[in-house]
């Protein structure tokens, strides 16, 4: 069982990871029944959702790339 700075240490970490409020509870309800494989899992969904963004980051950035491209061949 964790004590009381290993959990906020715990909380802070999923916090600096984007967890919402309701994952954290999850995870840390799974860390007390020592469940590590929806652990792995909670944090692998994370990890997926944030990759997703990047990628549709990543896929507006090379359309303002284009566009900026076009106009810059329009001088």
């Amino acid at each position: 069982m964790l004590n009381k700075q290993s959990h906020k240490d715990l909380q802070q970490l999923l916090k600096d990871c984007g967890c919402s409020e309701k994952m954290t509870e999850q995870y840390l309800n799974y860390e007390m029944n020592q469940n590590t494989f929806d652990q792995i899992r909670l944090l692998d969904q994370q990890r997926t959702l944030i990759l997703d963004r990047l990628h549709r980051a990543q896929e507006q950035i090379d359309c303002i790339d284009y566009a900026l491209f076009e106009l810059e061949q329009k001088k």
